[in-house]
């Protein structure tokens, strides 16, 4: 993990504030469960201004990502 993402990738954390906004737009949209974490992944994302998400559930990030800019790709 060190070598192959630590030393390619940024961490970006979430604070409450982010937390309780993903929340309200899960609410709104009226999703719930697993998807949860895939919206929390996707506000990262976001946060840190992602480029790429890479993912192998490329439906589900689709759905939230949305007219955000960020591409999903599928290995």
């Amino acid at each position: 993990m060190r070598e192959n993402i630590l030393g390619n990738a940024e961490i970006t954390a979430l604070t409450a504030a982010d937390y309780k906004i993903v929340i309200r737009k899960l609410k709104e949209g009226g999703l719930s469960g697993g998807i949860i974490y895939d919206a929390l992944i996707c506000s990262s994302a976001i946060k840190a201004h992602a480029e790429k998400l890479l993912t192998l559930n490329g439906a589900d990030f689709r759905r939230l990502l949305m007219a955000e800019g960020v591409d999903i790709v599928e290995p």
